[in-house]
């Protein structure tokens, strides 16, 4: 399961039924020494748990799996799903016993804006009948998507004598870059993982929570490399795609206040990973309070107008955004966006500050931001199944 604040509930509930829990993560050194040692009756995760951990326990056997399918990025959720079950194989005692592997899917709520839209381009325009064609739609397509799942799975824990379909994370390749924000996201990472573990020591979690707080506060984001017209450059709607100087930074007043947090915790986090503990204390050394990158990044269409004409001079004012999920018609990966940080546009006195969107990875951005990377429907990959 994706979402750490819905594990955190059931936990909770849980533990008011008197079933023993545990949560785990990759980051955490502890995590493995809690499964080797441990005896609870569920442990869970996030996909992390895909990556470097061991589920394999002789004393007390995983009998049971479920696992949550998200639609969005079916193909890299597949992955890490395959690398999850292999986990909790491993020794003789656990091959034995036999597992079961049950695949939840969430239906969302019927959004009313589409069902408003697509009302108005059909004929007979009647709200409640085009909801439940709507509604209808949405089912065929989990239930063909659960038997694609489990096709794949069974496939793969069965290796069976014929051709099977792996899925592919991403269709195209990526060149990792080393940047400020990669260096914050595994930080702000590691720091989730362990507010959720130590979620039952009040204290920890509360200066944990404040640390992760002043960081992603204290930095901040801007360019001065927009053109003052735009008849020549890469538009992908609502975007300009450019290649120039990232201004990038972090409040010292919001410095000081992040390392008098960590020095509170920072016990309790070497428990968990002293390596990644350091990376905090360098993070919030060595980062200085203006950096300049040569990289890639979007500027959104509305800054650019906001910076040029509606922001004024004389008041110093500017106007705040938070960067979040992916962007364009393909997905792009935007740095930044699991953290919720935030970047500006301001119209300071003889210099104009744009808001940008940062770019991280060295791959295809035209391709992606318009989306002719193919999106294969999951009714497509089903007759793959039934006429191979």
């Amino acid at each position: 399961m994706q979402d750490k604040e819905i594990i955190a509930k059931l936990s909770e509930y849980f533990n008011s039924k008197g079933v023993s829990n545990l949560y785990i993560t990759a980051s955490s050194r502890k995590s493995q020494r809690d499964i080797n040692e441990g005896s609870q009756d569920i442990i869970m995760g996030t996909s992390a748990v895909s990556r470097g951990l061991d589920f394999s326990r002789p004393h007390k056997p995983v009998e049971k799996i479920f696992i949550v399918i998200t639609d969005w990025g079916i193909e890299q959720n597949l992955v890490e799903v395959i690398q999850a079950i292999s986990r909790a194989r491993g020794d003789e005692i656990t091959e034995q016993k036999p597992k079961h592997i049950h695949l939840i899917h969430v239906i969302q709520k019927e959004n009313p804006y589409t069902v408003e839209k697509i009302t108005q381009l059909v004929e007979y325009q009647d709200k409640d009948l085009v909801s439940l064609f709507y509604k209808r739609e949405q089912l065929k397509q989990k239930l063909l998507l659960d038997l694609v799942v489990q096709r794949i799975i069974e496939d793969f824990l069965r290796t069976p004598e014929r051709y099977v379909i792996v899925p592919i994370p991403s269709q195209h390749t990526t060149i990792y870059k080393p940047h400020r924000f990669s260096e914050l996201e595994n930080i702000i990472k590691f720091l989730d993982d362990v507010y959720m573990m130590e979620s039952k020591d009040q204290e920890v979690s509360k200066y944990i929570y404040l640390l992760e707080k002043e960081i992603l506060s204290g930095m901040f984001m801007y360019t001065n490399d927009v053109p003052r017209k735009l008849e020549n450059v890469e538009y992908y709607h609502p975007y300009i795609l450019m290649r120039g100087r990232l201004h990038m930074g972090f409040d010292n007043e919001k410095r000081e206040k992040a390392k008098s947090y960590l020095k509170k915790v920072k016990s309790k986090l070497m428990e968990h990973n002293e390596e990644k503990t350091g990376e905090i204390e360098e993070f919030l050394n060595v980062i200085a309070p203006r950096e300049v990158y040569e990289t890639i990044f979007l500027i959104p269409v509305y800054s650019w107008v906001f910076t040029q004409h509606v922001l004024g001079e004389p008041k110093d004012e500017y106007l705040r955004f938070n960067i979040s999920g992916r962007v364009g018609r393909g997905g792009a990966v935007v740095l930044g966006a699991s953290m919720d940080v935030s970047t500006s546009c301001k119209n300071i006195q003889g210099q104009k500050e744009y808001a940008v969107i940062p770019l991280g990875e060295d791959y295809p951005y035209k391709e992606v931001l318009s989306g002719r990377f193919a999106k294969f429907p999951i009714e497509f990959i089903y007759r793959l199944f039934m006429e191979g």
